[in-house]
């Protein structure tokens, strides 16, 4: 079956005809669809529609907002989609254990995933490749951030702003030729897209962020520095408190007989210690 096909019977079937011409509404449908026949489709007993012209298929449950684009759920994910049916947000997961969640943003696409029970996460920005699938979307990488690991050499970002707008341009051509109605939003992101992608590669605009990047990078040793300190002068004061307990311990006629083992075995261990470097000489 052709898209056209699917969209005439959804409409018969009762589907809002506005969800009838947006790509994250039908395209998944056309993907399943495709090789199969109109009675299947019909018959296929997983679509489902409501009398306000919402509708189930596949597991998926599909809503119209009123103030435009669509709602899809399934399972625990959430897409909600703009009014001209292109996906701008998806998320999965729960507040207390593993999550992911991508957002569309002015000619970006943000990708976050992590876990709250450990906070743990991943964030990686995209250049938006123009398909109608938030999933899909994400293009060119200009920028990772791990709670596991930190950069520690600052790297620009390697593109070619011709060649993300070719494929931008390639992604959006067939949605722009069979949901004719989303041409306005692929002109508006292309520009976003490209104003981005030009300002990555512009040597001031590098050179910004380097020195961003350096600055971050002192605060963060220092930090580290800092709390190395703080850790050792910690790790210093617990020791002298037990050297001075072995001490009174010795000293004790009492301590002597209670801990003779002990004390004998701790004399014994600091035998085969190095002497320290006396730094007075």
């Amino acid at each position: 079956m052709e898209r056209t096909d699917i969209k005439r019977i959804l409409k018969e079937m009762g589907v809002a005809e506005a969800l009838l011409e947006m790509p994250a509404v039908v395209e998944p449908i056309y993907k399943e669809m495709m090789e199969k026949t109109e009675k299947d489709l019909r018959n296929y007993g997983r679509l489902n529609v409501d009398e306000n012209g919402d509708f189930s298929f596949g597991g998926k449950k599909v809503k119209l907002k009123e103030n435009g684009g669509a709602k899809i759920t399934y399972r625990d994910a959430i897409i909600t989609t703009n009014e001209y049916g292109i996906e701008i947000a998806y998320s999965d997961g729960n507040s207390f254990d593993i999550f992911s969640n991508i957002q569309r943003e002015n000619g970006t696409v943000i990708s976050l995933s992590g876990n709250n029970g450990d906070g743990s996460y991943y964030e990686r920005t995209s250049l938006d490749n123009g398909s109608w699938s938030i999933g899909n979307a994400s293009g060119i990488d200009i920028e990772e951030n791990s709670s596991h690991s930190k950069p520690t050499a600052y790297v620009p970002v390697d593109l070619s702003v011709e060649e993300a707008l070719e494929d931008f341009d390639s992604v959006s051509k067939s949605v722009i030729e069979h949901y004719p109605q989303t041409a306005k939003w692929y002109q508006a992101t292309r520009a976003e897209m490209q104003a981005v992608a030009e300002k990555e590669v512009d040597p001031n605009e590098q050179n910004k962020r380097k020195i961003a990047f350096l600055e971050n990078r002192v605060r963060q040793l220092e930090y580290d520095k800092k709390e190395l300190l703080e850790r050792n002068s910690r790790l210093t004061g617990m020791l002298e408190k037990a050297l001075d307990f072995m001490g009174q311990v010795k000293r004790s006629p009492i301590g002597k007989v209670f801990f003779a083992k002990g004390l004998k075995k701790y004399e014994e261990e600091s035998n085969k210690l190095p002497s320290g470097r006396d730094d007075r000489e």
